[in-house]
């Protein structure tokens, strides 16, 4: 639980965190602090050694309480104050109507509805209509009727916000369960299953929330599948209907944030990158609002987005540059696939010796990084360390990595999504064994016979990376020359 808390901080909280524990007590200040930064880094099993168990079961108990009583207070102070103040004026609205001052009480009542409007809060606009029509018999009749339509009217919208929370729900219990091998299913026609039984279509209009829920649901079943081809991108074209109001709210921002972000990256996965790289400037004019609010945050994932699809689109030299000059710990999601996107780019221009020297840096275990980054960052990792290890000469390594992979994660690589991942991997043990042989129209054959290539346009620009290395020891091409070939093969 504790590592989850850490992980989400930004290096600036996480400095106000330790400045909080100085500032909050000096009884085991010194413990506490140590115990965070170990945490914080992965090397918590040495303070656990040097004071034991049982002290370090305490601390950590201890430690555990304190951060989640801080970070709460700061959620809370950062992004509830206008639903605080919202809960606070409906509390404060409902006494008056206790004390019969109903005339006050239903001004209260009227100025927090346009605050929760302006904000989409449908369960706290539904707990204001709730209250205006209790005090109802005091109007005449069509003031009734106008309460009960708009109860009837935020109520739509709250149950289409929720069906949305099932539906993402749904997928990822599908992913879950796809992932451990317990079960095999169409995920494209889940959603559309979905999305036709609750009504979610092109044709309705939809808030920032609405459109964020829709683009995460997509963007996860795209990732899953490899297949981001399928996806229909009408949300895209609903951005631009979003109100101004809706656009200025900053209680939205984030979500404003976050949907062009998704929507920049299926674009990318499907390899259009201007549109990417067109939503990732809208990305960046939202990033430096509401004084930069979210700016630390978000930058990250922005940078690394705006890297590759320079890099696939040609610009190799300054997406490198870029990437190289975003120092993150490698004790994040963004760090870590910052950190393979650079390892990447460098085999991709044979500069093997340096992407091993960035792979070294990657020594923690597959469980550990699973739980930082998932099951695809993994087997990308280990995809890439396979090839750099045969660039270097080091077979037989390469070969034993090749069996651990297939050893240990079968159930991924037997999975229907990941059709191509398993035959490459035995593609690539035939090369070892008969190196000379790559370049004969034989081994060609055996390739295409092997590997199940769909069309050019459905690959996953990912494994498109890893298959152009293996297509420019046959075209004795290079590597970066044969990737984006590929990329651009649709």
């Amino acid at each position: 639980m504790i590592q989850d808390l850490i992980s989400s901080m930004s290096a600036k909280e996480k400095s106000e965190f330790t400045q909080f524990l100085k500032n909050r007590s000096k009884r085991n200040v010194g413990r506490n602090i140590a115990l965070f930064q170990h945490l914080n880094t992965g090397t918590e099993t040495e303070l656990k050694q040097k004071i034991g168990s049982n002290a370090y079961n305490v601390l950590k108990m201890r430690l555990t309480d304190t951060l989640l009583a801080y970070l709460s207070g700061k959620v809370f102070e950062n992004e509830l104050t206008t639903e605080a103040l919202i809960i606070r004026q409906l509390v404060l609205a409902r006494k008056m109507i206790q004390l019969e001052k109903i005339k006050t009480g239903k001004k209260i009542l009227l100025k927090i509805e346009t605050t929760a409007h302006s904000i989409q809060h449908f369960s706290l606009l539904n707990e204001i209509y709730h209250s205006m029509i209790e005090i109802s018999h005091h109007e005449d009749t069509s003031v009734q009727a106008s309460l009960i339509e708009k109860l009837e009217s935020n109520t739509a919208h709250f149950l289409q916000q929720e069906r949305l929370n099932l539906v993402t729900a749904q997928v990822k219990k599908a992913v879950e369960r796809s992932e451990q091998g317990k079960e095999r299913m169409n995920l494209h026609q889940l959603i559309e299953h979905n999305f036709q039984k609750f009504g979610i279509s092109p044709e309705r209009g939809y808030g920032l929330k609405s459109l964020y829920q829709i683009a995460s649901v997509l963007d996860y079943a795209g990732a899953q599948s490899r297949n981001y081809q399928r996806i229909d991108l009408f949300l895209s074209e609903k951005l631009a209907s979003i109100s101004e109001e809706e656009r200025n709210n900053e209680r939205n921002h984030l979500y404003h944030i976050d949907l062009l972000y998704i929507v920049a990256n299926i674009h990318f996965r499907k390899r259009e990158f201007e549109q990417s790289l067109h939503h990732l400037d809208l990305m960046q004019l939202q990033l430096f609002r509401f004084e930069r609010k979210f700016h630390d945050e978000r930058i990250a994932k922005y940078t690394l987005l705006y890297a590759l699809n320079l890099n696939f689109m040609g610009n190799s030299g300054a997406a490198l540059e870029l990437i190289q000059q975003t120092s993150l710990s490698k004790e994040t999601l963004e760090g870590l696939q910052i950190k393979l996107s650079e390892i990447m780019m460098l085999a991709q221009h044979e500069r093997f010796k340096e992407a091993n020297a960035g792979m070294r840096d990657l020594y923690k275990s597959d469980t550990y990084y699973k739980r930082i980054a998932g099951l695809e960052w993994v087997i990308n990792r280990r995809f890439i360390e396979i090839i750099l290890q045969i660039e270097l000469g080091n077979i037989d390594f390469a070969i034993s990595r090749i069996e651990s992979v297939t050893r240990q994660h079968k159930d991924f690589l037997n999975a229907s999504e990941n059709a191509q991942a398993k035959p490459f991997l035995l593609v690539i043990k035939r090369y070892l064994n008969h190196p000379a042989s790559i370049t004969s129209e034989a081994f060609q054959a055996y390739l295409e016979k092997t590997i199940p290539w769909n069309l050019s346009s459905e690959q996953d620009i990912f494994f498109i990376s890893f298959y152009a290395w293996l297509k420019s020891k046959m075209t004795r091409q290079s590597i970066y020359k044969q990737t984006l070939d590929l990329v651009r093969s649709k």
